[in-house]
């Protein structure tokens, strides 16, 4: 209950000359909150951190997997450029020999 107390007084002084925004004294007031939650259940925040953790590493696979598919479309990409300037590479040179013929 000391954290609680201590959130809205802070957020109290905060509104009343201290400057901050109700939004920030929000936060403020939710982050004392949950330090309340893990000091009175630990398993609380073991529970919450394990879901952002899992959430994270969804994150980082799904941009992995995108990281991966755009490398193998930069490649075909590429090698479709450079097949193309061939072409047009060896149109230059076979104009280029028949106006000098």
């Amino acid at each position: 209950m000391l954290f609680v107390q201590n959130a809205l007084a802070a957020s109290h002084w905060n509104l009343n000359g201290g400057g901050s925004s109700l939004q920030e004294c929000s936060r403020g007031i939710s982050l004392e909150l949950e330090r309340a939650q893990c000091n009175l259940r630990p398993g609380f925040c073991i529970g919450k951190k394990t879901l952002e953790l899992e959430n994270y590493n969804g994150m980082l696979q799904e941009s992995s997997e995108l990281q991966l598919w755009l490398k193998e479309q930069s490649m075909q990409t590429g090698s479709a450029l450079k097949e193309e300037l061939l072409i047009i590479s060896d149109a230059f040179e076979s104009v280029r020999e028949d106006s000098g013929a």
